[in-house]
């Protein structure tokens, strides 16, 4: 290998939250064995690694269909910048990780260009659109899958991948129940319950009312509610909102890990935070609002049992699933079932199935050694 391609960059394109943080780990363990220098595509965690960020995803992520129309046009320029920055950098290699629908078109321009491109977090195509199978076989290097009943899937269509386990499971351990639930002024006899409206603006502006409904109504039971959103996704009038319903809304510290990990119950829209509480124990629904076009649309495109993470993995409703219309009443009927002992000892129960089927940790070590090979 040549001098200049020893020196050339990783491309790093972390189109959403979660993303972020995982690209980060892996990015961190691969620089434990020598500077490795990144641009691309992400939010804070990439940044903090020194990553020359092109576009943050803070001003990109959307959710339903009239909210991607309106970030059109932030797409459009972001990718705009990143062709150009590839262009001009010609990086060796290429993390992708998860946002299909921004990578697989990148991954061609890549592969194209000689670039060896990792997939990390591959598409749901068990959920829908299976044939993008085919694009990962021509578009790819390498798919690191983080489900493990994904591997036979592709194996299956050719696809070379390998199951490396599921980045949460290098998540740090939460801070401390009681210490949590000082700082957010719960007694440790006051029965919590998470509200964990998403990390996207638009799925906290779906899901902010009724959640915020559900809290008036179980704190007529006794029950405390704290709203949860990922930083800067929701409006000060949706954080109003839930204050005004009498939730706890924390103010950076501590954040939702703790309070998840403190709550007895959680109400979380779909997505990674759903297998997080699981894998800390705790009892939940999987929430998610969509709106007319955006159900219609659903419908016409996903063939799925499941939406929840936790019950893909379990291979059985192991969590209830609050899908398409959500009312405030339905999330607090939903909430006060989660409290019951007997409920939530029968899901713990399930959770361990959960966690033994992803296996030890170490997805980040395991990316890093992918990367070095390519």
């Amino acid at each position: 290998m040549s001098t200049s391609a020893k020196n050339a960059p990783l491309l790093v394109v972390a189109g959403e939250r979660s993303g972020d943080w995982i690209a980060a780990r892996a990015l961190s363990v691969l620089r434990d064995g020598g500077e490795v220098s990144a641009f691309g595509l992400g939010g804070d965690a990439l940044a903090e690694l020194g990553v020359e960020l092109v576009a943050h995803v803070r001003d990109l992520a959307a959710i339903g269909v009239g909210a991607v129309a309106a970030r059109l046009g932030a797409w459009v320029s972001a990718w705009a910048r990143l062709r150009e920055e590839i262009g001009r950098r010609r990086p060796r290699a290429a993390l992708l990780v998860d946002a299909p629908d921004v990578n697989l078109p990148l991954a061609r321009i890549l592969t194209e260009q000689g670039v060896a491109v990792l997939q990390y977090v591959g598409p749901q195509i068990w959920a829908w659109r299976p044939r993008r199978l085919r694009l990962l076989a021509s578009r790819t290097r390498h798919v690191a899958l983080v489900l493990p009943f994904e591997k036979p899937l592709y194996d299956a269509a050719g696809v070379r991948a390998s199951y490396v386990g599921h980045p949460l499971l290098d998540a740090p351990a939460p801070a401390a129940r009681a210490a949590t639930r000082l700082g957010l002024g719960i007694g440790e006899g006051a029965p919590l319950v998470a509200l964990l409206p998403g990390s996207r603006r638009g799925e906290v502006s779906a899901h902010a009312a009724p959640m915020s409904e559900a809290a008036r109504i179980l704190a007529r039971h006794g029950v405390r509610t704290a709203f949860v959103p990922a930083a800067e996704s929701a409006s000060p009038a949706e954080l109003e909102l839930a204050r005004g319903a009498g939730c706890v809304v924390p103010g950076g510290a501590p954040d939702a890990r703790d309070v998840l990990a403190a709550s007895d119950a959680a109400l979380v829209a779909s997505g990674t935070a759903t297998l997080e509480a699981a894998l800390l124990g705790v009892p939940l629904a999987v929430v998610y609002r969509l709106g007319f076009a955006s159900r219609t649309l659903a419908r016409a495109l996903v063939d799925a049992p499941y939406v929840g993470l936790p019950n893909w993995i379990a291979g059985c409703r192991a969590v209830p699933e609050l899908l398409g219309v959500v009312e405030g009443d339905r999330l607090a009927r939903t909430a006060l079932e989660l409290l019951e002992p007997e409920a939530a000892a029968s899901m713990r129960r399930d959770f361990d199935g959960i966690r033994a089927a992803l296996g030890p940790p170490g997805a980040a070590r395991r990316v890093a050694k992918l990367l070095r090979e390519l």
